[in-house]
């Protein structure tokens, strides 16, 4: 979690936004608390969940104080899981191909039973970005307004002369 989280940080910073602090302390059933104090108060553009229940749950709680998705408010999720393609709208995912992870689980494994004396190893793994319709630039700038032009009464002269 700590890759992922220091590279949100770097991400946010290098783009020039300012990275919030990520909420750790929320848990599944305080998605509408979540979206009350993080969201709508605190102004977030974009939401990323740790798991598809959270991120269905998150809809759920956007959608019930009137955000939309991904007008309002992007939303991604981690792991490619059903039902997250097929929700409206379809949910951005970062996921970690499970079967890689497995194939890189059981390397490990084997390679300590062949030597107990290693020690413990961390590996980390590819994710792939999944974008759907769940995400949207983020909106930088107001509405642009036209500015209207004085008109020139000379050239609209209804008077004859």
């Amino acid at each position: 979690m700590n890759v992922r989280r220091n590279a949100y940080i770097e991400i946010m910073r290098g783009a020039g936004a300012t990275p919030m602090e990520p909420e750790d302390r929320w848990f599944v059933e305080d998605a509408d608390a979540f979206v009350r104090e993080v969201v709508v108060r605190q102004k977030a553009t974009a939401v990323i969940a740790y798991s598809c229940h959270t991120a269905i749950l998150l809809i759920r709680a956007l959608q019930a104080v009137g955000l939309r998705i991904p007008h309002d408010v992007s939303l991604v999720a981690f792991n490619d899981e059903y039902p997250l393609p097929y929700l409206y709208p379809a949910v951005t995912v970062i996921d970690l191909n499970g079967r890689a992870a497995g194939r890189a689980a059981a390397e490990m494994v084997v390679e300590h039973l062949a030597d107990p004396s290693l020690g413990p190893k961390h590996r980390v793994l590819p994710e792939t970005l999944t974008v759907r319709e769940s995400t949207a630039p983020l909106k930088t700038k107001p509405p642009r307004r036209v500015k209207r032009r004085p008109v020139d009464e000379s050239k609209h002269n209804t008077q004859g002369g």
